[in-house]
């Protein structure tokens, strides 16, 4: 991986995987705003995966 650079300015600043923390947002969202809990109890593990991904 030689002569990549790492953005670290605007959102990447903040956050090195953007979308990966919109989708952790949305999947916990919506069952709430639908009044759905046992969706949300089925998403519940999604930012454990996401999060064992990005490490990786």
């Amino acid at each position: 991986m030689e002569h990549q650079t790492v953005i670290d300015a605007g959102l990447y600043g903040i956050v090195r995987h953007p979308m990966c923390a919109v989708t952790i947002w949305l999947f916990l969202a919506i069952p709430l705003i639908l009044d759905s809990y046992l969706s949300l109890l089925c998403f519940l593990h999604y930012p454990i995966v996401i999060a064992i991904r990005i490490r990786n």
